[in-house]
């Protein structure tokens, strides 16, 4: 996944706890109106020439395919209903014991009942007739935990075949929640007032602008790491578990006009009356996800061998065509870096995502976020896919959610307990591939743009300077999250590759990749192939420390005034650029002013209590009202420019309430703005804000 923090536009938000219910048995699910019985080809078993036969349609020839043996094998029938957005379906899950000791259970993740997707007490995946081996058995739902207790142990080598249905609800998005300028204000405002619902996680089980998206919509194994299965929930950020390598075959009946983006390859698809279906085989991917839509276009490339195709809502043709060659490059880029690519296709979806999230990664499909590809921000008079900032900021996004395809999809990690393994070597691919692709000066300001800046707006908002390698659950919120796992983490491996050399570094990255694909790798495998690959093992491992389990992060990352977030955020068009918007040339003297650069100094030290001590240059802050009234011929406009002039006049020793001044000015502005909605919005917002700043020096 990539977190996106915009420049004026903090696009953050935080996911609800997950709390545990108490265990119930699992009974049939109720049903309004009886229903036809469910289209099912009976399964025969598959025996392992089979599944080769699988691998061939679905894996490269360099793949190493003695990785996935015995691996689960899922078969999964599917009724979609895109105008109720229900589904019902049957699981079949052949599962061969690899681990040391016998199991007594399986444990199934069923993320749509997840508290950020239901109300209490509602369910939206409901399972019931649950049969093992032929015997019926009887199963414990924890809200989103599936626990069947088996007859007898299992023993290691031992197989056996699990049967069950399902019905579901898919989370239905409200109207504009994943549109830019309301995403943003209402994630700005949580931002500042502390609350958020949560709810809709990112968006990754939904239905919103046209779109389903399903992700973890079935049962799926827990992973399990030979002590036992991980049903420990997922933090308030990030991801909800991590999971193993398996096989699929899914059978998909849906209306005839959905078009459909999903996890490995479309080996049959055939229009029944007024039902279509598809089949899907999937193989070494640890799990599966579909994306559909009517609205749906594609455009397609092969690259590499790969067949790579955007899908986009037809409005967005533009985007989606660049989205497309922004992920062909990627794939080129990292399979010459870091290893092959093992799967014959790639897709990308635009999807209506949410949370901050700018993009979500699933094996060989990749989603990104439907704000990026159109639409408008009130006040602005072009389309924000045009913004400079913005383009660039898509393209980053597809780079890294293309290279979680390498650090997540093929090298599995737990990325709950150590996010940064994958999250953060995923940054720092999306840094490499600007460097590969545009120059090292791109790369350059992509690192301060989107590691850098994102790291010194969290500081300056008050989130503490952290280890980088810290569990999701250990995060109090997704800027905090943000700015310590994506960027702080990215940088340091910048870093490393620095200490290390670019060459080792990355041969260290491919040497990696090829000992842990299909398998689960830990931070010390992955530190340990980098100290392997450099000439001073020891002070690789120094610098992991420094980073990874201590916080120097204010010593090592260097700050950025205003002057320089401007030009990284306008690129080499500077202030030209704000003009092409039509934006007032008197906002763009305001935004360049060295009052704009003290004032960032002034925020910092009053909203976090550790920053370092300087004196503040309370003339150039005077200077900036000035500034700000200049041309306003209003009565309010030239007493408060009078003022401002007198107190920069004043005896630089006598003390200046800047909070109290700030307030009467937003009380007297208040009054003068009568009744605009908009203008008395923004002062509410910076009311609450200053207010917030008050609390927080306080403590």
């Amino acid at each position: 996944m990539r977190w996106w923090l915009m420049v004026g536009v903090a696009a953050v938000a935080a996911c609800a706890e997950r709390p545990e219910g108490d265990a119930v048995p699992v009974a049939p699910a109720p049903a309004p109106t009886p229903a036809p019985p469910l289209v099912r080809t009976p399964p025969p078993p598959t025996p392992p020439p089979q599944v080769a036969a699988w691998m061939d349609q679905t894996l490269a020839p360099t793949a190493d395919r003695a990785r996935l043996e015995g691996a689960p094998l899922y078969r999964v029938e599917l009724e979609l209903d895109d105008r109720l957005f229900t589904y019902r379906g049957h699981l079949t899950l052949r599962y061969t014991h690899r681990g040391a000791a016998p199991l007594d259970a399986l444990q199934f993740l069923l993320y749509p009942n997840t508290p950020e997707l239901t109300e209490a007490g509602a369910l939206n995946l409901a399972v019931h007739d649950v049969v093992v081996d032929g015997e019926p058995r009887p199963a414990e739902l924890q809200r989103e935990r599936l626990r069947v207790p088996l007859a007898a142990p299992l023993e290691p080598g031992a197989e056996l075949t699990l049967d069950l249905d399902f019905d579901g609800v898919i989370f239905r998005l409200p109207r504009g929640a994943a549109d830019l300028e309301k995403a943003a204000l209402k994630q700005l405002l949580g931002l500042v007032l502390g609350e958020d619902d949560g709810k809709g996680g990112y968006g990754v089980f939904s239905v919103g602008d046209g779109i389903v998206s399903l992700a973890l919509w079935y049962p799926i194994l827990a992973a399990h790491d030979g002590a036992g299965w991980d049903t420990e929930p997922g933090g308030p950020v990030g991801d909800v578990s991590f999971f193993e390598p398996a096989h699929y075959e899914v059978v998909l009946r849906t209306a005839p006009g959905l078009q459909v983006a999903s996890t490995g390859v479309r080996t049959a698809h055939v229009v029944d009356g007024d039902q279509a279906v598809h089949t899907f085989r999937a193989t070494g991917v640890r799990e599966f996800a579909l994306q559909l839509s009517a609205g749906y276009s594609m455009a397609a490339r092969t690259v590499d061998g790969v067949l790579v195709r955007s899908w986009f809502l037809d409005t967005d043709r533009e985007a989606g065509e660049r989205v497309l060659d922004h992920a062909c490059k990627a794939l080129q880029t990292f399979g010459r870096l870091y290893g092959p690519y093992p799967y014959p296709e790639l897709d990308l979806a635009a999807s209506p995502l949410i949370g901050g999230a700018g993009g979500v990664e699933f094996p060989s499909l990749v989603t990104i976020a439907r704000m990026f590809y159109g639409g408008r921000v009130q006040g602005l008079p072009v389309a924000l896919p045009d913004s400079p900032f913005l383009r660039d900021t898509l393209e980053f996004v597809v780079a890294h959610e293309v290279a979680h395809q390498w650090w997540n999809a093929v090298v599995g990690s737990d990325s709950k307990r150590h996010p940064f393994v994958d999250e953060a070597l995923a940054n720092h691919a999306a840094v490499v591939y600007f460097e590969q692709v545009h120059g090292r000066a791109a790369a350059d300001r992509q690192r301060a743009l989107q590691l850098t800046l994102n790291y010194q707006l969290a500081r300056l908002t008050g989130s503490p300077d952290l280890p980088v390698d810290r569990p999701t659950r250990d995060f109090d919120d997704a800027l905090s999250y943000a700015a310590t796992v994506y960027a702080k983490g990215g940088l340091f491996f910048d870093a490393l590759r620095a200490q290390v050399g670019p060459a080792r570094f990355d041969a260290a990255l491919r040497q990696y990749y090829a000992d842990f694909a299909f398998r689960v790798a830990s931070p010390d495998d992955l530190i340990g192939a980098i100290a392997k690959a450099s000439d001073d093992p020891a002070a690789v491992r120094a610098l992991a420390r420094r980073w990874l389990h201590e916080a120097h992060g204010d010593a090592d990352i260097a700050g950025l005034d205003v002057g320089q977030v401007l030009g990284l955020v306008l690129g080499e068009a500077g202030p030209d650029a704000l003009r092409s918007l039509g934006l007032d040339p008197r906002l763009i003297e305001v935004l360049q002013h060295r009052g704009a650069a003290e004032l960032g100094k002034l925020l910092r030290q009053l909203v976090d209590p550790d920053a370092p001590r300087s004196p503040v240059d309370e003339g150039a802050l005077l200077e900036l009202v000035v500034k700000m009234l200049e041309g306003d011929q209003s009565e309010l406009a030239r007493l408060l420019s009078a003022a401002a002039q007198t107190l920069a006049r004043r005896d630089p020793n006598a003390r200046l309430d800047l909070e109290d001044a700030s307030r009467l000015m937003i009380d007297v502005t208040r009054q003068a703005v009568g009744d605009d909605p908009d203008a008395r919005l923004m002062l509410d917002v910076a009311d609450v804000l200053l207010r917030t700043m008050e609390r927080m020096e306080e403590r």
